[in-house]
C-alpha cells in the first residue's frame, strides 16, 4: 500500500476552506496517479493503492462537506462510492486468491484439487469484475471526470 501523498499549502494560518481544496485535491490525484496501472492489471497492488487513495479521499469529502456546495458534494461522494466499491469488488477477489494460493501451498495432497478448484472460480469472477472496473476507469477519462471533480473543489460556494 501507498503511502498517503503529503498536502502542500497547509498551515494553522490558512483559512479552512482552502486547507479542505488542497486536502481534496491532494487525495483526488493520489487516487487517479494509480489509474493507468489499474486499468494496466499486471500489477494487484496499484488497484489496491487506488482503492485505499480513494477511502482517504472520501474519508476527507466527509470531513470537509461543510466547505462545499452540499448537491455538488452529494454528487461526487456518490461518484466517488461507486468507484470505491469497483475497486473494492476486485480487490476482494485478489485478497482471496492470495489466500487460496497460499492455502494450497500448505494443503495436504488430497485437498489441492479442491484447492485449485476455488483459485479457478475466484480468478474467473476476477476476469468478470474487471469489466465493469475497466469500463468505469475509461468513462472517467471519456467523461473528463478529474477536470469536473477539480472545478467542483476549487469553486467557491
Amino acid at each position: 500500500m501507498a503511502k498517503a501523498w503529503e498536502v502542500a499549502g497547509l498551515g494553522p494560518d490558512v483559512p479552512l476552506g482552502r486547507c479542505a481544496r488542497l486536502i481534496l485535491e491532494t487525495r483526488f490525484r493520489e487516487m487517479m496517479s494509480y489509474r493507468e496501472g489499474t486499468l494496466l492489471g499486471a500489477d494487484i497492488e496499484q488497484l489496491h493503492s487506488m482503492r485505499v487513495s480513494s477511502r482517504r479521499l472520501r474519508s476527507a469529502m466527509r470531513n470537509f462537506r461543510d466547505c462545499f456546495d452540499p448537491e455538488a458534494m452529494r454528487h461526487h461522494s456518490d461518484r466517488m462510492r461507486e468507484i470505491a466499491a469497483t475497486l473494492g469488488t476486485v480487490r476482494d477477489l485478489d485478497v482471496r486468491i492470495d489466500w487460496y494460493e497460499d492455502l494450497l501451498a500448505r494443503a495436504a495432497p488430497a485437498e489441492r484439487a479442491g484447492v485449485r478448484h476455488l483459485i479457478r472460480v475466484a480468478r474467473r469472477d476476477r476476469r468478470i469484475a474487471r469489466v465493469p472496473l475497466d469500463a468505469m476507469l475509461v468513462q472517467l477519462d471519456s467523461d473528463r471526470y478529474a477536470d469536473s471533480f477539480l472545478a467542483f473543489v476549487w469553486k467557491e460556494s
